[in-house]
């Protein structure tokens, strides 16, 4: 089996909508495209008889040889990326880059409080291990996180579109996939059915998807390469799991909704049981109402429960059982495959810890500034990053405390004089320049035992505080991890946005210090 896959960037916003409840004047959109959406428009481009005895109308659109697949967001490395794992937590008190697979059995401690991800999608990799790096970051899976962007607007609707009248007219609400997004799409079939699709739909073509398209909604353009638009060793997933010891378990996660039936009453199923014939060990997924519209009836399709996209089963590690789940993940398993339904990650993920970072997405150029427009642009969004950086510094100090045997009064009060005495003009403007903290280096060589003994006694961030001092004047960079930046949203004026600067690397690194220094100050003082 071979796939076609081409990228489709928003020219305007689209709307593709899931059967819900709710606020009958609101449609809210699917952060994806369906694989039935663009079946729909292969068959529109389709210029042969559309009818079910066509055997080439059948071959290509009606008997499941060809799936057409989810149209996901594009990561950096241009990759199609996947459903968030339901299994996946992070702590509510915790480090927000730090989550915890229940999947590979992270429970925590009985006293944490555990929060689920907002992120719609995730790319997962693994980056190799370096000797600094402690125990618990060996085999650990890293992630990039993206909830695409989202446009709400407001409409009329009115039964007389020529006149403004008080009857007849109500508001109501779209939210729609913002334009200019990548998404990535795929087909999969047999080289013959797919060169067939191709010349359908060639390169730099501009078509229209979703809903409310006479309103300007759905305009999408195709690019992929032309002299190779089609993969023969193309994977959905790559199986990570697999590398990590022990091998103790396998793990299902669904890369789409997949409608599952029991055999026996022909209603549909919450588990995978009627598929594999076993039952999972552990479970963390969500229930979901699927449907869809058939243009050449103008009606909508049957609703059906399916299980949701990002729903993880464990069970207990067979290798006959494996090789089954990885033939599944080719073919799919369920009902309507052929609309993308039913795909499925086996060992994608199942290690205990993953590092996650919000995903940098490549935008569309805007134009430039004028300069004196753009000398106006960069002092507000310098404005609005700090105030950004600011409340990042605030939840760190807050979140984050000093532990273990806290330093003294004293020590902590003297090393606060150094942090003020590196704010002064002249050692800030050296520490801009070096971007090295020389001042603390240079305090915390020349400090005595007692002194140190007592910072090293002192817990920050899973190691002594001491240490941390140290690499934080040697590396002070490293101090937009600490905060989160990469999770700060992107503000822009034109093509103008807030980053921090090398000033910023030291002043945010001396506030840290400072504050939590200070925290520490209080709370001796207090208890």
């Amino acid at each position: 089996m071979q796939a076609f896959e081409f990228e489709l960037l928003l020219r305007s916003a689209v709307m593709v909508t899931r059967p819900q409840a709710g606020d009958p004047n609101s449609e809210v959109a699917l952060p994806y495209i369906p694989g039935s959406t663009m079946r729909g428009l292969f068959v529109g481009l389709y210029t042969g008889e559309r009818k079910a005895d066509n055997p080439d109308f059948r071959r290509l659109f009606l008997d499941g040889r060809v799936r057409f697949l989810n149209a996901y967001p594009m990561d950096e490395g241009d990759g199609r990326m996947l459903p968030t794992p339901l299994s996946w937590h992070r702590e509510k008190d915790g480090d927000d880059r730090l989550l915890s697979d229940f999947a590979g059995g992270a429970q925590g401690t009985s006293t944490a409080t555990w929060s689920g991800i907002d992120d719609d999608f995730c790319t997962i990799f693994t980056t190799s291990a370096s000797e600094e790096d402690d125990d618990e970051r060996q085999g650990t899976i890293d992630a990039t996180l993206l909830s695409p962007s989202m446009l709400a607007t407001v409409h009329t609707a009115r039964s007389d579109r020529q006149r403004v009248t008080d009857v007849g007219s109500t508001v109501f609400r779209y939210d729609a996939l913002a334009p200019d997004q990548r998404l990535k799409a795929v087909v999969l079939g047999e080289q013959a059915e797919l060169e067939t699709l191709v010349a359908l739909l060639p390169s730099g073509s501009v078509v229209r998807v979703g809903r409310a398209q006479n309103a300007g909604y759905g305009e999408v353009e195709v690019c992929y390469d032309r002299e190779q638009p089609l993969f023969s060793e193309w994977q959905e997933f790559e199986q990570l799991a697999e590398r990590f010891e022990p091998k103790d378990k396998v793990v299902v996660t669904l890369l789409s909704d997949a409608i599952i039936l029991d055999q026996m009453t022909g209603a549909t199923s919450g588990t995978l049981e009627p598929i594999l014939g076993i039952k999972h060990k552990r479970a963390y997924m969500r229930r979901c109402l699927v449907g869809g519209f058939n243009r050449t009836w103008n009606l909508p399709l049957p609703q059906e429960r399916a299980i949701g996209a990002g729903s993880v089963f464990v069970y207990g590690y067979d290798e006959a059982l494996l090789n089954r789940l990885k033939e599944f993940a080719i073919s799919g398993i369920g009902q309507r495959r052929e609309d993308g339904f039913g795909r499925i990650g086996v060992q994608w993920h199942g290690t205990k810890n993953v590092k996650a970072a919000e995903v940098v997405l490549v935008e569309p150029y805007l134009g430039e500034l004028s300069a004196e427009s753009r000398k106006i642009a960069e002092t507000l969004m310098q404005r609005i990053y700090r105030k950004e950086l600011d409340a990042r510094l605030i939840k760190t100090i807050n979140k984050i405390k000093m532990s273990g045997n806290i330093p003294q009064n004293t020590q902590l009060n003297r090393l606060r004089s150094v942090v003020r005495k590196m704010m002064q003009q002249k050692e800030f403007d050296d520490a801009v320049k070096t971007q090295k903290l020389s001042v603390l280096s240079g305090y915390l060589k020349k400090l005595r035992k007692v002194g140190r003994d007592q910072l090293q006694s002192a817990r920050y961030r899973n190691g002594s505080f001491f240490d941390y001092l140290e690499k934080l004047a040697e590396s002070p960079q490293r101090i937009w991890d600490d905060l989160g930046v990469t999770q700060i949203p992107s503000f822009r004026i034109g093509n103008v946005r807030g980053q921090g600067t090398d000033e910023d690397v030291i002043l945010y690194s001396c506030r840290l210090i400072d504050g939590v220094a200070r925290r520490a100050l209080k709370e001796e003082t207090n208890g």
